[in-house]
């Protein structure tokens, strides 16, 4: 039998890559008793909340460090431009570092272009699948 676990945008956010919840779905992932499913929707909503979530934490980074380096706390050699760069290098990284996970764990990421509208309006009128009732 095929298992598959689909993720939705609520459960990966609160879920996360690195807690146990997470890492025993991918223990079963890897004995092969289950696949793991990230729709492409819910990697780009994960993926655009973390990115937005880690230029926000920058932004107030870089306002701190500005206010030190204001205050002569680190003197004259202190360069804001290169915590700004490493940052800014680390959140260019997100994206590809999640892609990255997923292919070493095994994660299919379910692309929109594999499904058909046809089919999900069917579904909707017919009350099947994702839908309750028509």
């Amino acid at each position: 039998m095929d298992r598959k676990v689909i993720l939705d945008t609520n459960i990966f956010h609160s879920t996360r890559t690195d807690t146990s919840g997470m890492q025993m779905l991918l223990r079963l992932v890897k004995s092969g008793f289950l696949k793991l499913v990230i729709p492409e929707v819910v990697a780009k909503e994960y993926l655009t909340k973390r990115v937005s979530e880690s230029k926000a934490s920058m932004e107030k980074v870089i306002s701190e460090a500005r206010k030190l380096k204001n205050s002569k706390v680190y003197g004259s050699d202190y360069s804001l431009s290169s915590i700004e760069s490493s940052i800014s290098e680390a959140i260019n990284d997100i994206e590809p570092s999640f892609h990255e996970w997923a292919s070493q764990e095994g994660i299919e990421i379910y692309e929109i272009n594999n499904t058909s509208i046809e089919d999900i309006f069917n579904d909707y009128f017919l009350g099947v699948g994702a839908f309750k009732k028509p």
